[in-house]
C-alpha cells in the first residue's frame, strides 16, 4: 500500500532547500500528464489514471482511503493507441492534469514537489506499508512533514481526480 500526505505549500525554492538539508537526495525532474477517467460503475473511493511521462506511460487503477491507497498500474509503451481504446470501451474522461514534478529520496520516503498547472503548488511525502503499518507509516510521513516546518493545517485530504472535470469522487 502506498500511505501519504499530501499538502499546499506557497514556495517551491525554500521547500526543496528544507528537503535537501534534511540530506534528502535529488531524484529527477519531470513533466507528468495525468488523464483521469471514470466507468460506469465507480466508487466514490477509486479513480482511473494514465499518467504520460515524456513518451512513455502507465495506466493505474486506484482505490483510496483517506490514508492508504492500493494501486494495480501497468506500464503502456504506446500511450496513444491505448488511450484510443480506453475511449472506444466506455471509459469516460474526466480531466486532465498537467504538473512539473521534482522527486527526492529521504530515507524510506519519496518527497515530490508538484507545480500543478491552474492548481498550484504541493508537496507529497510518501512511503509503502502493509494494512497494519498504515497508522505507524502516516506518522512518520507527518514527523517529516514538521521537519519541513510545513503546517499540518496545509494538508490537503483532495485527491488530484477531484481538481479536474465533473468529477463526482470525493
Amino acid at each position: 500500500m502506498e500511505i501519504e500526505i499530501k499538502s499546499t505549500i506557497d514556495n517551491k525554492i525554500s521547500i526543496r532547500k528544507k528537503i535537501l538539508d534534511l540530506g534528502a537526495k535529488f531524484v529527477k525532474k519531470e513533466k507528468q500528464t495525468d488523464i483521469y477517467y471514470k466507468h460506469h460503475n465507480q466508487k466514490r473511493n477509486e479513480y482511473i489514471r494514465l499518467r504520460i511521462k515524456k513518451n512513455k506511460a502507465v495506466f493505474g487503477y486506484h482505490l483510496y482511503s483517506k490514508n492508504a491507497t492500493q494501486e494495480k498500474e501497468i506500464k503502456i509503451d504506446d500511450w496513444k493507441k491505448f488511450k484510443e481504446v480506453i475511449d472506444k470501451v466506455g471509459l469516460s474522461e474526466i480531466g486532465t492534469i498537467e504538473k512539473i514534478r521534482e522527486t527526492f529520496k529521504y530515507k524510506q520516503f519519496k518527497i515530490c514537489i508538484d507545480d500543478i498547472k491552474n492548481f498550484g503548488l504541493f508537496v507529497e511525502i510518501e512511503t509503502t506499508g502493509s494494512a497494519k503499518q498504515v497508522k505507524n507509516k502516516r506518522e512518520a510521513c507527518l514527523s517529516v512533514l514538521d521537519k519541513l516546518d510545513i503546517p499540518r493545517g496545509n494538508i490537503s485530504n483532495l485527491w488530484l481526480c477531484n481538481l479536474v472535470g465533473d468529477s463526482k469522487i470525493k
